[in-house]
């Protein structure tokens, strides 16, 4: 049996085709893990990092290939939305996780209490 275990690579790459065929923007550069690339096309192997776009007057937006760069690479928000929103998940994502490490700090705190007593 075969499990699949590169979800996020595939995800960043299906992501980054939809972007590609439905964006308004030009995607001038396409940035992975391992490398650089100049061209439109990702060659699957390495995880995509970031877009680079640029629209019609020379601007150049750097957008992550998830689904607020997605909505970006629309138009259906701005760029400075598509900012807003990446700071609130990434400080959603933060808040999770410390929340998760203070109870399980706290299990433990307890339950090495109740095997000390």
């Amino acid at each position: 049996m075969c499990i699949n275990n590169n979800f996020i690579e595939d995800q960043a790459f299906h992501i980054t085709e939809k972007i590609l065929g439905n964006s308004i923007y030009k995607v001038v550069r396409i940035e992975g893990s391992r490398s650089n690339t100049h061209n439109q096309k990702s060659n699957g192997e390495n995880l995509i990092t970031k877009l680079i776009l640029e629209d019609e007057n020379g601007v150049f937006y750097s957008i992550k290939p998830d689904q607020f760069g997605l909505m970006f690479a629309n138009g259906e928000v701005s760029y400075k939305k598509y900012c807003r929103l990446q700071k609130k998940d990434d400080l959603k994502v933060i808040s999770y996780s410390i929340i998760g490490m203070g109870i399980i700090i706290s299990m433990m705190i307890g339950l090495m209490k109740l095997l000390l007593v």
